[in-house]
């Protein structure tokens, strides 16, 4: 099974299976110029995972967050995010950039309630939060729009700083 956007005719949208870089209930596809990445949610949709990823994707602009370019049933494409974050990747500023991203998760009412270091990314030394399927509008996992109000199944995670602290390179021990 393709991505809904893969064509062999342009390179642009040929996409291959990233192995190893899936979740629980998600499998991700990157295309071949790395510019654009296909997201095949599998499980959870009687949580509306789906509905929360476009919701968010809409709402959550700027530099730290993937752009959501289109979306087809299970399926969404999101521009390129980068690579996982590492303690090689780490950038020098990512106590600042967290605040940012806080800054801007807060100023649209959002809990991501899974900010763990595996849904952060690192493009061109910008931190990019990925993963948007159990976020919720304060409190209220409805979103306000009548998703699903289930909470995620193992608890909820706010804390991207104390995630991130052990990739921090004066905090590496060798």
């Amino acid at each position: 099974m393709s991505p809904p956007w893969h064509n062999d005719n342009a390179p642009e949208n040929q996409f291959t299976r990233m192995v190893g870089a899936y979740g629980y209930t998600s499998q991700l596809w990157v295309n071949s110029t790395h510019t654009k990445v296909a997201k095949c949610v599998q499980k959870f949709h009687t949580r509306s995972v789906v509905e929360r990823e476009i919701y968010w994707g809409q709402l959550c602009t700027g530099p730290h967050f993937v752009q959501l370019l289109d979306h087809r049933k299970n399926w969404l494409l999101f521009e390129y995010g980068g690579e996982p974050v590492s303690p090689k990747n780490l950038p020098l500023n990512w106590k600042e950039q967290v605040a940012e991203i806080m800054q801007a998760l807060d100023t649209v009412s959002c809990s991501h309630n899974d900010l763990l270091a595996s849904n952060v990314l690192v493009k061109d030394g910008i931190l990019i939060v990925i993963d948007f399927q159990w976020a919720s509008l304060g409190n209220d996992m409805t979103c306000g729009i009548g998703l699903d109000g289930r909470k995620k199944l193992h608890g909820i995670t706010n804390n991207l700083v104390s995630s991130l602290a052990p990739f921090d390179h004066a905090q590496l021990v060798l």
